[in-house]
């Protein structure tokens, strides 16, 4: 059985260091960066305000200069028309399946969009066989209600064209 340990705040501050350790998890992050999107608006102040905090620190923290509150960067983000998603993955599966960048000051890496989507497309893979089994299901269905078999028979060659194009794409 795994145990789970809980530091205090405080004692977590203090023991954070900014270059990840082998052993510590790491953040990434999916293109743009709030710092990008900092970099590329018209009006910080006004986006600060959105956010309801003082303009030096809400570049600050956009910047990710300081240790960041999930709450903190849901406010940065807000302020720019976006939410946050966090998404927990098995340590060094997105590192195994698609590139990373780390950020100059070794804080986070970021990631494109695209490789979020093949990540996502990996992680929930459709089991082919359960898929077909649930296919068969509905052709009987479909067979006991159907009048006209050769219509059925053309849908039944077009969702086998389907299924066999899909398992291409996956073993690809």
């Amino acid at each position: 059985m795994e145990l789970c340990t809980y530091k205090s705040n405080k004692q977590t501050n203090m023991d954070k260091k900014m270059i990840p350790q082998k052993g510590e998890g790491r953040l990434f992050i999916v293109l743009p960066t709030l710092e990008i999107m900092l970099s590329s608006c018209d009006n910080s102040k006004m986006r600060a305000q959105v956010a309801g905090m003082e303009n030096s620190n809400f570049r600050k923290h956009c910047k990710m200069q300081t240790d960041l509150r999930i709450d903190t960067y849901t406010k940065c983000a807000s302020a720019f028309d976006m939410d946050v998603l966090l998404l927990h993955l098995p340590k060094g599966m997105i590192e195994s399946l698609v590139h990373t960048t780390e950020d100059k000051d070794h804080r986070f890496f970021t990631i494109e969009k695209e490789d979020l989507i093949f990540l996502l497309n990996r992680l929930c893979q459709v089991d082919h066989k359960r898929m077909i089994q649930h296919i068969i299901l509905l052709a009987n269905r479909i067979v006991k209600k159907q009048d006209n078999l050769s219509t059925f028979r053309d849908l039944m060659a077009a969702i086998e064209e389907l299924i066999q194009k899909l398992m291409r794409d996956d073993r690809e």
